[in-house]
């Protein structure tokens, strides 16, 4: 079976299609396509994979100069996926999200190809719900948002990167050279760091002690230097700051209390590491989604969530250190929402759907 995998945009969208397409390239031939100059093209060669780019038009709801090119590079996108298509002869098709997912499954249908979706949040983007109705088969994430797309909806969880997940606490801590005996709390804001989060981090940290406490916290770009500079304000611990994570799996291996965002990779990660969590989740994403993500584990006591507008940093604090205490609840539920064989299920169906 051949099969062609779309992905694009943003990591949420490109890590679950590479976790998919290392397992499925096991077995059957497996060929992704993405948008022309995205960041799927880096990671996806240098992982080696072949890759195809074409246009992507990101459609706005509102007539603009701009709209008018997005629409003439969305037609170019489906005009050149079906020449895609005509060349690869994919057995089925499957779109893990961005603006790149839409001329592809279009280009698929047209051709009377087999196609699957993945949704990675807990409520369905704008151009999965549209999508979604082209398609065989929709996975989900989430349990319960399966629902959401009738008898297509299948919940298989999200795939995660075979590297995660597997490396020992006691390893991880002797390459991060953490001291025995001290609890890690790791924080996860973004790549472009999150703002506001970072300050509610902040005002956390000043009421923590230090004696046998590490803190791995990845500000991200914008603030690496703001809170690099205000490190001596702190009484206690010292976080060791990073720009960005580039070893997240050392990072999740050793951590005892994440600390994070909550896009669908970073809630996806945690729950296969069997992190206990604090989530807090980006106002201003799209559909609330983040809520949603987060809620979906909070509501099954799997992870604790607080939105900006009801935290501080004293009582974030205070909920860090209960944890650090005594967080068996929350392990103990996590891995009763596992679903660590993602990818193989979604294969499984994939198969089905293709008839192979």
């Amino acid at each position: 079976m051949k099969i062609l995998i779309v992905c694009g945009g943003t990591g949420g969208h490109i890590f679950p299609g590479l976790a998919f397409g290392k397992l499925a390239s096991k077995e059957h031939e497996t060929v992704f396509i993405g948008g022309l100059g995205g960041m799927e093209e880096t990671i996806l060669k240098t992982e080696g994979f072949k890759f195809i780019s074409i246009p992507v038009g990101k459609i706005l709801r509102r007539f603009t100069l701009k709209n008018l090119f997005n629409m003439f590079n969305f037609f170019r996108g489906v005009l050149a996926a079906l020449r895609v298509l005509k060349s690869e002869k994919p057995d089925i098709i499957i779109g893990f999200g961005g603006y790149v997912s839409a001329p592809v499954i279009i280009a698929g249908r047209f051709k009377k190809i087999p196609v699957a979706l993945h949704e990675q949040n807990a409520i369905p983007g704008l151009t999965n719900r549209f999508l979604s109705k082209l398609a065989d088969r929709v996975f989900v994430s989430f349990a319960g948002t399966e629902r959401r797309f009738g008898t297509k909806g299948v919940f298989t969880g999200n795939p995660v990167r075979e590297e995660i997940g597997v490396m020992t606490k006691e390893e991880a801590r002797t390459r991060l050279h953490i001291e025995a005996g001290k609890k890690v709390v790791s924080i996860i804001g973004g790549s472009q760091g999150a703002h506001t989060m970072n300050t509610f981090i902040f005002e956390a940290l000043k009421h923590l002690k230090g004696e046998k406490l590490t803190v791995l916290w990845m500000t991200g770009e914008k603030d690496y230097a703001l809170y690099e500079d205000r490190l001596k304000e702190l009484p206690g611990v010292k976080p060791e700051l990073k720009r960005f994570f580039n070893n997240i799996n050392e990072v999740y291996a050793a951590t005892d209390l994440l600390i994070a965002r909550a896009g669908a990779t970073t809630v996806s990660e945690a729950v296969k590491c069997g992190l206990p969590a604090i989530f807090i989740p980006f106002p201003a994403a799209a559909n609330n989604h983040q809520v949603y993500n987060a809620r979906a584990l909070a509501v099954k006591g799997a992870a604790l969530m607080f939105e900006e507008a009801e935290l501080s940093g004293e009582k974030l604090a205070k909920e860090i250190e209960r944890l650090l205490a005594n967080s068996k609840t929350l392990r103990e539920n996590i891995i009763k929402i596992r679903t660590l064989d993602s990818a193989k299920l979604m294969l499984f169906e994939l198969r089905r759907t293709a008839g192979a």
